[in-house]
């Protein structure tokens, strides 16, 4: 699995900026193209613009690559919630590394800890933060059942967009908590 998103990590790195033009024809056809638009063009659009560091005018930095902090703390009421974190971290880290023909022992891993996290009982200073963290481990399961089934594609938005979100998201969550 790991070599997957290495080879689109690499394409993406070796691909330079995308430019894309819409342009109509005067016949009324649209063509896509990296050149300006003729001036004969009756509608010019510029296309969102993908370069090796993001959509380009999208106004954000890119997203680094988030790892899950396995020494986060929080408060004491926090204890289940970050028993449950770190065990989905190795639980992830395991099935990443694992191949696919191998990964039902992994999947089947990462299900169990979805219904721990669903089943457990947290005080109303970390209901967010166990939402999160149901959300974060079901994520990551459906990623890895939806790489089994030959669909790449949801474990790279995965990987790429929820993932990096979805980390801090709860880190933040736990450390932040005020419970009494």
């Amino acid at each position: 699995m790991k070599w997957l998103f290495f080879l689109c990590a690499a394409l993406f790195a070796a691909s330079p900026a995308w430019a894309v033009n819409k342009c109509t024809l005067p016949s009324g056809e649209v063509v896509y193209q990296d050149a300006m638009c003729a001036a004969s063009s009756s509608n010019t659009q510029r296309v969102q613009l993908w370069t090796n560091s993001g959509y380009q005018g999208s106004g954000r930095a890119p997203d680094k690559n988030i790892q899950p902090n396995k020494k986060l703390e929080g408060p004491e009421q926090a204890a289940p919630l970050l028993d449950l974190y770190r065990r989905w971290i190795d639980a992830e880290r395991l099935a990443m590394a694992t191949s696919r023909i191998a990964l039902a022992g992994p999947a089947s891993a990462l299900q169990g800890l979805q219904r721990e996290a669903q089943a457990l009982k947290s005080p109303a200073c970390l209901q967010m933060a166990q939402l999160s963290l149901q959300t974060l481990i079901g994520k990551s399961a459906e990623s890895i059942l939806q790489f089994m089934g030959k669909e790449e594609v949801t474990g790279m938005l995965y990987q790429l967009v929820e993932r990096p979100k979805l980390i801090p998201q709860f880190e933040r969550e736990v450390a932040n908590a005020v419970c009494e």
